[in-house]
């Protein structure tokens, strides 16, 4: 049977195909994927570095990012390593990447880390940018936090 070909359920011969569902979900998965890339390209996932000025954070907001003890967890792991890969914090705290990677995006919004890729990984840090009194805060959290989620310093995995 020819690509461009349908057979004809009445035994008329093949018909030529006309643009249909098939077509139509091309398209779709085109404007899809154009999208996505705009996306990414719009993201700040990909503008690390952006030189924004920190006055938008409150320390009402502060609390709200670290109120999760997993993204507490990743906020002391960064504080001790300074930049630490995704791989790392997925062995650290034994917890699937997935989950990792979803409150580290948490973390990128409120701009408490910013990431930067090599190769097919992300490394993390906190954000340099921030107002003093905030790394005041996360430092003197940190080491009891770390104690108290029993956590371990990670030893490099991956890269």
């Amino acid at each position: 049977m020819n690509a461009g070909l349908v057979e004809a359920s009445c035994g008329s011969g093949p018909r030529p195909r006309k643009g249909g569902y098939a077509a139509r979900q091309d398209s779709r998965d085109l404007e899809k994927d154009r999208r996505l890339l705009q996306y990414i390209r719009n993201s700040e996932y990909t503008n690390i570095g952006s030189h924004r000025a920190m006055t938008n954070l409150s320390a009402t907001k502060l609390c709200k990012c670290l109120g999760d003890d997993l993204r507490l967890s990743l906020v002391c792991l960064m504080d001790v390593q300074r930049e630490i890969c995704v791989c790392d914090l997925v062995d650290a705290l034994d917890a699937p990447q997935s989950t990792i990677s979803r409150h580290l995006a948490q973390l990128r919004q409120c701009e408490l880390v910013v990431a930067r890729r090599q190769g097919t990984w992300m490394h993390y840090r906190l954000n340099p940018e921030l107002p003093e009194w905030a790394l005041t805060v996360i430092e003197t959290l940190a080491t009891p936090a770390r104690a108290q989620l029993g956590l371990r310093t990670p030893a490099p995995v991956c890269c």
